[in-house]
């Protein structure tokens, strides 16, 4: 299992199987190909097997929050729903509304 922590809080961390969480830094990873910097963070999260956003410098936190955001929504637009592979924790919900 890997995490994205978005908090402190357990409610505000997306616990997920590995090829989950790998699917989910690749999409973003293809979002923004040129920014180094959020690559560079992905490509830790991936290696490490999670990604602690809170304890990021918060403009680099912000894009990273903003690039995953953007593929939860791609994974809800795909079903119509909540994504299952995101947990229902696409835009708008507590672990998204902060970013």
């Amino acid at each position: 299992m890997e995490v994205i922590g978005f908090g402190e809080e357990d409610h505000r961390a997306w616990v997920a199987a590995g090829w989950a969480f790998r699917y989910v830094l690749d999409e973003a990873s293809k979002l923004c190909p040129n920014d180094k910097e959020v690559i560079d963070a992905l490509d830790f999260a991936a290696a490490a097997g999670y990604l602690q956003v809170q304890f990021i410098d918060a403009a680099l936190a912000t894009r990273i929050a903003n690039v995953i955001r953007r593929v939860a929504e791609a994974e809800s637009g795909k079903t119509g729903t909540s994504s299952s592979m995101m947990n229902g924790r696409t835009p708008g919900s507590r672990v998204c509304a902060n970013f």
